[in-house]
């Protein structure tokens, strides 16, 4: 679990930075990818000795932090989210139709 903990301290860090970038596809990979890591901590082992469960605190208490700035900047920007991810379908319908097009 601890691992799975520092996976995702590491994927919320990233996710920061992507948003700090308005780099809003890589914000949209990156959550997916932590919730996939989030899906394995919830099902995993819970640390039965003090020190884990202390260190499984203490990156939790990190994960929440790192997750509020991140969300405060993702608030803040939504309307250029959803922008973003309305230019995101529209490329990939087109290419979804480009790729169905017959072949001459």
């Amino acid at each position: 679990m601890i691992s799975t903990l520092r996976q995702i301290l590491q994927l919320s860090e990233q996710i920061l930075q992507a948003a700090e970038d308005k780099n809003w596809e890589t914000v949209e990979v990156l959550q997916q990818k932590r919730e996939q890591a989030s899906k394995q901590a919830v099902s995993g082992d819970i640390p039965q000795d003090k020190d884990s469960s202390l260190q499984a605190e203490a990156l939790i208490r990190q994960i929440n932090l790192v997750d509020e700035k991140s969300l405060g900047l993702i608030e803040g920007n939504k309307q250029e989210v959803a922008q973003e991810k309305l230019r995101s379908n529209k490329r990939n319908k087109m290419a979804q139709a480009y790729s169905n097009q017959p072949k001459f």
